[in-house]
């Protein structure tokens, strides 16, 4: 997936909102996460990680701009 198995990434909760931290090694086993309220969200795992690419792409090039 991404060098960064033990960054943590901000997931929000479409059941009450709440923002939780998990790291993305985490989630890729889950398949998702548990919130504290108990609900089970599940994520697309290749999606999620081509998200986490497309970030990580656009922080290593933030200091070669300008």
């Amino acid at each position: 997936m991404t060098a960064g198995s033990f960054t943590t990434v901000p997931l929000r909760c479409p059941a009450c909102g709440q923002q939780t931290h998990k790291t993305l090694e985490s989630v890729v086993q889950d398949g998702g996460f548990i919130c504290k309220c108990g609900a089970r969200n599940e994520l697309d795992i290749e999606s999620f990680a081509d998200e986490i690419r497309k970030s990580e792409s656009t922080i290593k090039d933030f200091g070669r701009e300008g």
